[in-house]
């Protein structure tokens, strides 16, 4: 990954709305969620939500397809890993492990 890749994705995630939203995306899992569905439940007017997504999009941290009217959202996990190996590795100078384990908070 290069140094604006990573630039750009951190920014993305920059905002705890676009954090929350990406966060619900990745534990909705590979099915993912619908562009409403995932308003209704971040309590934001569909058209806000339209503009985070569109920029966690362009991150390439977020991956849509269209299913009839509705355009459903997933978290893209390799991008996401892709930025936490790239921060253990250039950022921390190796002296980190990128291979984190998955827990499950309560």
């Amino acid at each position: 990954m290069e140094s604006d890749d990573a630039i750009t994705r951190m920014s993305a995630l920059a905002t705890p709305s676009r954090l929350k939203a990406l966060k619900m995306l990745a534990e909705s899992g590979e099915h993912g969620l619908a562009s409403g569905e995932l308003a209704r439940r971040l309590d934001v007017a569909p058209n806000t939500l339209s503009t985070q997504l569109l920029l966690l999009s362009n991150a390439r941290l977020v991956r849509s397809r269209r299913e009839s009217r509705s355009i459903i959202y997933k978290a893209d996990l390799d991008a996401i890993r892709e930025l936490m190996e790239f921060l253990a590795n250039e950022c921390a100078a190796g002296r980190i492990s990128a291979n984190i384990r998955v827990s499950k908070r309560h």
